[in-house]
């Protein structure tokens, strides 16, 4: 591994260059792991990537592990992950299976980089950039802030990849630009258990720009959205996801998808969802994930989208001190 912290503290990694693993291909190597109850590390200003690798038909390896999500009971908590590039993992670049973790600033890709057996790729795969996964009770309220996803490629076991994998409770995803992943920007679905639910999201205040454009020929809409809500013969019921204040712009299968979930459950409010020319700054030029700066996604001062947003929540009462109470605290 590139780094191992178990069972510690108040570790900080920064001003660091971790790349280039061997990957030899007789085990799931893993570049950073945060494990065994460690909580409040820091990691920050770091270059992170490249481990992990394809066989015919699986993808195998990460970079970057927060908790154990074979482990419900690992207390891996409250760590601060900013302002880093991580790239290129074989399965995935971020697992998150512990809760209260702060995923900010950073620019993730992981485009078709590992040699596989897809022609229609040129013989290269990639993945997924951040999966959130594990048991409710211990994977749960992370945030995911102010990141630059710019990428993610076909793997090597599936039909496409999403930029984020959320199966998880009470997540808060805000303020990040999701852009070129091969499937959806955000897929928050229910799968093996009732215990990996990503009921009770809040998605705000994000930009998703031409996600689903995958090579696997006739994939379904729901496979290429900017976010595709759903359920896939998990006893989960999957509820309460507010998605609110986003731009959706020239997704393939369009802004927000339910697939076999009660779509009334939800809240979908004050997006921009496609319709016409958002006045994005400047999204000329072709797509390089490895260049996070490549397109501008700040608004035009003539933008329809300035000052079209709502309010993500009001107060239901009076206050005193520092506490107020609010119809909605799952924003905060």
């Amino acid at each position: 591994r590139y780094v191992l912290v178990r069972a510690s503290q108040a570790i900080w990694i920064q001003n660091c260059s971790l790349v280039d693993a061997s990957n030899t291909t007789d085990a799931w190597w893993v570049g950073i792991r945060i494990e065994d109850g460690s909580t409040h590390n820091w990691f920050h200003h770091n270059l992170i990537g490249a481990v992990g690798y394809s066989t015919a038909d699986d993808d195998i390896g990460g970079v970057f592990n927060i908790g154990n999500w074979q482990d419900g009971t690992d207390g891996s908590h409250h760590n601060l992950i900013e302002d880093n590039t991580i790239f290129r993992g074989g399965h995935h670049v971020m697992e998150i299976a512990s809760s209260f973790n702060i995923i900010r600033n950073n620019h993730f890709y992981n485009d078709n980089w590992m040699t596989c057996e897809r022609t229609v790729t040129s013989g290269f795969c990639g993945n997924r950039l951040i999966g959130i996964y594990g048991p409710t009770a211990n994977v749960l309220r992370n945030v995911i802030e102010g990141n630059h996803f710019s990428g993610t490629g076909l793997p090597a076991d599936n039909e496409t990849s999403a930029a984020i994998s959320m199966r998880a409770n009470h997540t808060i995803i805000r303020r990040n630009v999701f852009h070129h992943a091969d499937g959806p920007g955000i897929a928050a679905e229910a799968y093996e258990t009732a215990d990996m639910n990503p009921s009770h999201a809040r998605i705000y205040n994000n930009v998703f720009y031409r996600n689903g454009y995958n090579v696997t020929p006739d994939l379904a809409d729901w496979l290429g959205t900017g976010i595709t809500i759903g359920n896939h013969s998990s006893s989960a019921s999957v509820t309460d996801i507010a998605i609110r204040n986003n731009i959706f712009h020239e997704n393939r299968g369009g802004a927000v998808i339910f697939y076999s979930v009660d779509e009334s459950t939800h809240l979908v409010s004050d997006n921009w969802e496609q319709m016409g020319d958002p006045g994005l700054i400047d999204l000329s030029g072709e797509n390089d994930p490895t260049d996070p700066d490549i397109f501008d996604f700040h608004l035009d001062n003539d933008s329809p989208c300035v000052d079209a947003g709502g309010f993500l929540t009001s107060t239901i009462g009076g206050g005193e001190g520092t506490l107020i109470t609010v119809a909605d605290a799952a924003y905060f």
